[in-house]
């Protein structure tokens, strides 16, 4: 069964004209009405993300504006709750909801269009911005809609009614030790359970419950004023307003002399008998906003003579400028600039606070108002919008550093505002609102200045902030977190109940991964050699392949793979087949071209998987366009060696295609591993030998690469500063890319030392690096993946170590969901699946940095054994918690900690892999990363960086890392040119030679 909660045609037409004068006033092309014909839905993967957002055109224009711009054709405008059809769940479950018809908009022109869709699109996400309260009571047609229904939402409909109560946001907040206005507030509620304060007496917040109405309610009220006026420090003026749930249209605040006591008895029991059962009145004490320096009441704005290129012309300035004037609220707005001068000024600060791709709260912008002091209710509506640095200005606070400190704090006010909403035991699960809106005054308590919360907004309340954009030129900056937010669940959303084939499971290392594929909701089947795998009692199936490590046959490994799944009787149910799994990429894809499903075809991984072969393929066959580098020129020189002789011929006399020094490599390997420096003919023709005794002496190595019976080869030695990149590609496409910058090996070999996310270099090698890796992946057939680009800046340029045909290793997709807020594991479901990821921009914006140090049992495992278990593959997770003291330093935010193998191993040096990476955020020093760091600078004294939350009580050993790797640390990732100083807190250096030991305090005990 359907359902259609259908409107007024007169209603529908009402909202277009809206919409239509929404256009002209902010000068956008008018609206094109395509919807007499309907268009047909394109199974294209790029069009199924369908958000809805049912709500009037005005305070929803920036969030489709921004919607076209992340993702064409996807977020779409609901004028009318008739153009959404709500549909019976499948097999019994909750109710879907489909777009019948809908707005969008044209991120490059502009062009909004109206489309009836046959069939409807299936509704990924919904924001209702049509409630009972949102609109004052008028209308609640999308309340409906929202009922229990599987579609993520903007905001549960059983919520909303919670953040529009004062009362429970206080008795929230006070719970949270967050700062807010002394209260005592009088509920019409009998249900006393609704608000949970802590025991015992509050004087921040105390709760008068009159349910009925009479003479003994009102002497319990004025027992209860005058209690509340009588408190020491008491401010001269005190706040009556109403606490809701329950909205009406204008202003209900009273401002009154905190002396007049019975006068203000008298209001507070006026404006209770005027309140519905199960609302409150809140009595509160003024906030004074803190003391400017020097105040100054001009609201001028300054506006460059000329705009930059690209940028707003003053003329598109001023028409913001007016269509922030023309306001949507009953009352005008107006400068009341004669009584500007009368009284002092006071200023609030809106927050706006969205939740990320991993649930957390992010600030993204901050919008302030000005207004008199004695008069400060009607916050937005008689007041100008300006940013943080235009008030503080004002207020005498030139100094960027405040400034930039005052915005922390009110982001880490706001973020921890909206954190208590998600975390509360009220709320239910997906219940919070994924964006919300804080007003913070800056007062003064006891001396001191301090932010108070005094009201929280949910998504119908962003209009102010929005107006601040258009100002500013930027229009949809404060919805943007909000509309990436919608992308992120509706990715999800189409991901649920997908059924994933993965093909070789991987080690201990790869436990997080399997998390994160669950998180999501997929149905995942395993197919590995190994019958005892560590998840295999956690899929939905498992498939036992024995000859899946035999990659002589991949082939005829592929072939039993589909069987197995034909056995089960899923081999149609699966919708795409991947590999995390570096031995396993060329099988996996020969799975996926047996089963019909997306990918790049057996032939591009076999290619790519032998190093010597893609190299030599990018360097003869990949010639570049008119307008873009041919891939051979990102490309070092190689030679295959079968033999003592043809190292020395390659590298010595009239036939020497290599100059020393070189790097010896293997073919097939992985993780650095079997990869070493040579200096001389003779150390090459040894390494040589030793390298082939190893490959021929154990043929039945994953871990090495050995398994592939591999070759060896010479490769040129490059200079410069080594990088991950981490790229995601859907059919061509570059969909995302993100750079790490790598610290030097651990020369003579090439296991990795230490890396910081995201690059430090300057922007335009970034994307060099970007286009290098690009243009190899795609020259060598690699169009629809996540591949880990192992790149090098040179002092030539970019230039290509090897490309690894699948997600990246170690830590990087850990700090890839931390710093960028881009989900890897997602990404490679979703390709695999036939569905293209989106994400914010091709280069996108990090939020924090990360940096960390890769732990070797050789140079770190005395100090480890104590303080992780013996093997954490044989425990259990909780074991794993309660044995690993750095996992739990993890959970509380000290640092970041990545296993990356079950125990502490005991390999030779050239074969040794990570054990873990611990890292760190960290704050940078302002200064700029030089373009070429090298040759290697003298060391002379210069600025560090900081790691947070560090406790010194117990300090730590990291043995043996090398010089260029301090180096890299603080010249590459400090932004200084000659480093000396190397500073973290509590944290001493002592050097020998060209090794040191590095004394950190971690928290320990």
């Amino acid at each position: 069964m359907s359902q259609n909660i259908t409107m007024s045609n007169d209603h529908a037409k009402e909202c277009l004209a809206e919409l239509e004068q929404c256009l002209e006033q902010l000068r956008l092309p008018p609206l094109n009405d395509r919807s007499a014909t309907t268009r047909k839905v394109q199974h294209d993967v790029g069009t199924r993300i369908t958000v809805a957002i049912l709500s009037r055109a005005p305070p929803q224009l920036a969030t489709l504006m921004e919607g076209g711009r992340l993702h064409r054709e996807s977020v779409f405008l609901v004028l009318d709750s008739s153009w959404v059809e709500k549909r019976e769940g499948k097999n019994g479950g909750k109710a879907q909801l489909f777009l019948r018809k809908g707005v969008w908009m044209e991120a490059d022109t502009n062009q909004s269009f109206l489309d009836t869709y046959d069939p409807p699109r299936e509704i990924t996400y919904f924001a209702n911005i049509i409630t009972e309260i949102s609109s004052f009571g008028e209308r609640a047609d999308g309340v409906e809609l929202a009922k229990d229904i599987a579609v993520p939402k903007s905001l549960d409909t059983q919520f909303e009614p919670l953040l529009n109560d004062k009362l429970w946001v206080r008795a929230l907040l006070l719970r949270g030790l967050q700062s807010f206005p002394d209260t005592v507030a009088f509920s019409r509620s009998g249900d006393k359970s609704r608000y949970v304060v802590p025991d015992g007496p509050h004087k921040r917040l105390r709760i008068v419950y009159v349910p009925e109405l009479g003479a003994d309610s009102t002497a319990r009220v004025d027992k209860a004023v005058r209690h509340f006026l009588e408190a020491p420090r008491r401010s001269r003026t005190v706040v009556v307003k109403l606490g809701g749930p329950t909205r009406r249209r204008g202003v209900h605040m009273w401002y009154l002399v905190s002396a007049e006591r019975e006068a203000v008895a008298a209001k507070v029991n006026e404006v209770l008998a005027s309140v519905p059962e199960g609302d409150s009145v809140l009595l509160e004490e003024y906030i004074t906003t803190m003391p400017s320096r020097t105040v100054t009441t001009e609201r001028g704005m300054t506006v460059a003579p000329q705009a930059a290129p690209g940028g707003p012309s003053a003329e598109d300035i001023m028409s913001a400028q007016g269509a922030v004037v023309a306001d949507d609220h009953d009352e005008p707005w107006q400068m009341e600039l004669d009584r500007a001068h009368d009284h002092p000024l006071a200023f609030f600060c809106r927050v706006v606070v969205a939740l990320n791709g991993r649930g957390e709260p992010r600030a993204s912008t901050v919008t302030c108002g000005v207004v008199p002091a004695a008069f400060p209710s009607a916050r937005e509506l008689e007041s100008l919008p300006c940013s943080l640095p235009q008030v503080m200005k004002q207020w005498g606070v030139y100094d960027e550093d405040e400034v930039e400190k005052t915005r922390r704090m009110l982001f880490r006010e706001a973020e921890r505002t909206h954190e208590l909403l998600v975390h509360d035991n009220t709320v239910k699960k997906d219940g919070a609102p994924d964006v919300i809106a804080v007003d913070i005054v800056l007062g003064i308590k006891n001396s001191v200045v301090i932010p108070f919360i005094v009201r929280l907004h949910d998504h119908d309340s962003l209009s102010f902030s929005q107006k601040l954009d258009h100002i500013l030129g930027d229009p949809g900056r404060s919805v943007r977190a909000w509309v990436q937010r919608m992308l992120f669940r509706s990715q999800d959303y189409l991901m649920r109940g997908k059924t994933v084939l993965v093909v070789g499971g991987g080690g201990f290392g790869k436990l997080e991964q399997w998390d994160i594929m669950k998180q999501l909701g997929l149905r995942m089947v395993l197919a590995d050699h190994n019958e005892n795998h560590v998840v295999k009692d956690e899929v939905f199936k498992f498939l036992h392949i024995p000859s899946l490590t035999d990659h002589s046959k991949d082939t005829e490994n592929a072939a039993l793979v589909v069987q197995a799944l034909e056995e089960a009787g899923i081999k149609d149910e699966v919708d795409g087949v991947t590999t995390t799994y570096d031995p396993c990429v060329v099988v996996c894809a020969a799975v996926a071209e047996l089963l019909g499903l997306h990918g790049n075809g057996a032939a591009a991984h076999d290619r790519a998987k032998d190093k010597y072969k893609l190299a030599r393929f990018l360097k003869d066959e990949c010639k570049g366009t008119h307008d873009t580098v041919a891939a051979a020129l990102f490309v070092a020189e190689s030679v295959e060696v079968a033999n003592a002789d043809d190292v020395r011929a390659a590298l010595s006399g009239s036939t020497a295609k290599m100059t020393l020094p070189a790097v010896l490599k293997n073919t097939h390997g992985m993780c650095g591993m079997g990869v070493k420096l040579v200096r001389t003919v003779e150390e090459a023709v040894k390494e040589f030998n030793d390298m082939r005794a190893e490959l021929e002496g154990d043929l039945h190595s994953d871990w090495t690469g050995l398994s592939f019976a591999g070759k060896v080869f010479l490769m040129e030695y490059l200079d410069g500063t080594e990088h991950d990149v981490d790229i995601c590609m859907f059919n061509g496409e570059l969909v995302t890319a993100l750079v790490t910058d790598n610290g030097p090996t651990r020369l003579p070999y090439f296991n990795e030392t230490c890396a910081c996310m995201p690059s430090r270099r300057h922007p335009d090698e970034v994307k060099s690096l970007i286009a290098g890796a690009y243009q190899c992946a795609r020259a060598g057939g690699l169009h629809s993946g996540v591949y880990n680009v192992e790149m090098k800046y040179t002092s030539k340029g970019p230039r290509l170590i090897e490309i690894n045909a699948r997600l990246g290793g170690f830590y990087l997709t850990n700090w890839a969901q931390r710093v960028f807020d881009v989900n890897l594991i997602r990404c490679v479901c979703q390709v695999a699946c036939g569905i293209r990821p989106v994400v914010p921009s091709v280069i996108p914006p990090s939020r924090t940095t990360c940096v960390g140090l890769q732990l070797y049992n050789s140079h770190h495992g005395a100090a480890l054994k104590r303080y992780v278990p013996a093997d954490e593959q044989v425990i259990s997770r909780e074991e794993r918690f309660k044995q690993n003291r750095f996992r739990q330093l993890d959970a509380d935010g000290t640092l970041v900690w990545i296993s990356m193998a079950r125990e502490l191993g005991d390999q030779p040096a050239q074969w040794e892999g990570a054990y873990a990476n611990i890292g760190w955020y960290v704050h940078w020093d302002p200064l700029p990363l030089p373009y070429l760091p090298y040759p290697s600078p003298t060391p002379t004294p210069s600025s560090h960086f900081y790691l947070r939350h560090l406790t010194p009580t117990f300090h730590f050993f990291l043995h043996h890392l090398t010089w260029e790797s301090l180096h890299v640390l603080q010249c590459l990732y400090c932004g200084s040119k000659y480093p000396s100083v190397f500073s973290f807190p509590h944290s001493s250096l002592d050097f020998h030679n060209s090794s040191f030991r590095l004394s950190l305090s971690l928290s320990l005990t």
